[in-house]
């Protein structure tokens, strides 16, 4: 995803938020998805940090 500037794709009025079959919207869940786990690491890190050494 970073790097590629591909153009989003067109939503009709009648189809749903997220489609799964749309290229767009999982390449966007997965980046979500991804960001949201490294967010969950660093956090369980930092708090490991915090009570194994203050």
């Amino acid at each position: 995803m970073f790097g590629k500037q591909k153009p989003l794709a067109p939503r009709p009025e009648n189809e749903p938020k997220f489609n799964a079959d749309n290229q767009s919207d999982r390449a966007l869940l997965r980046t979500l998805v991804l960001l949201m786990g490294l967010v969950l690491i660093l956090l369980v890190v930092g708090v490991a940090i915090y009570l194994f050494f203050f």
